[in-house]
Order: structure tokens, then sequence, then C-alpha cells
């Protein structure tokens, strides 16, 4: 829901939310996001099931791989896995409900069949949630650059 919300309004798609999500989702969203509920809250007032959270022609089209402007910009900001020259250090939380770890698992995996040398990938077992590791990642990820200060 977060990624739906977000891509609409960054990226100004015309019409409302209830072009993505069922009716009695569609307002919530509209409304929950950017106010005084975190996403924990909104989270679970959301279901995990795609066919009761999307409307069935939001769906389909994502399913599809439709050329819609919504699929379209998903495609255009999709990281296309390269051979690394640099060190790639990339952080994920073991229990990241916000963005999947195969994500980046998945990543890691493309980019090293690249044949990429300097590269590492840190599955952050504690702590283990979206939000709760995003300060360990960084100060793990500032002492991981610094130890290239020097060369």
């Amino acid at each position: 829901a977060f990624l739906v919300y977000s891509y609409h309004h960054y990226y100004d798609f015309p019409g409302g939310f209830d072009q993505y999500f069922q009716p009695n989702y569609a307002n919530f969203i509209s409304n929950a996001f950017g106010n005084t509920q975190n996403l924990g809250q909104i989270k679970s007032k959301l279901t995990t099931k795609l066919d009761q959270l999307l409307n069935k022609s939001f769906l389909e089209e994502l399913r599809a791989g439709s050329n819609t402007d919504f699929n379209l910009t998903l495609a255009q900001n999709t990281i296309i896995p390269w051979q690394v020259a640099t060190p790639l250090h990339l952080y994920h939380a073991s229990q990241d409900s916000v963005i999947s770890i195969a994500n980046s698992r998945s990543f890691y995996n493309e980019v090293e069949r690249m044949e990429s040398k300097q590269l590492i990938f840190t599955e952050m077992t504690e702590p283990t949630t979206h939000t709760n590791a995003g300060a360990p990642m960084l100060l793990e990820g500032i002492q991981w650059l610094l130890t290239y200060q020097n060369l």
C-alpha cells in the first residue's frame, strides 16, 4: 500500500486511490500515510492478501505487466544488476516487512553472477525490522566505508 501510495504522489499520477485499492481501503489509504499513524499502525488495518487489498483490474495489470503508467514507472525505477567495479556492501534486515529481503538477496546473487569482486551482503539479524535496523545499518555502513579511508 505504501509503495502504491508513494508512487501515486511522487509521480503525480491522476485520479484517486480507488483506481488501485478496493473501496474499503482506498479512502483509508488516501488519508493514512503522512498523518500521525506510523507504518505499523497503518499495516495493522490492512490485509496482506492482494486480491482483497487491490482492485481487480489494477492487480491484473500488475500481474500482466501491462503498459500502464504505474507499471512503466516501476520498471524505470528498477535497479538493474551490473558488474561492480568498486566495493559494494548491501545491508538488509532479516525480518523486513516493508521491503522483502528476497529483493536484496536476488539483486546480490545477480551482481555476484556477473563476477563482481568486491561485493558483500549482510543480513541484519539484530535488530530485524525495517524501522529498527535503519540506524544500526547506517552505523555499520559508515564503519565499513571508513575501512577505505586510508587506501
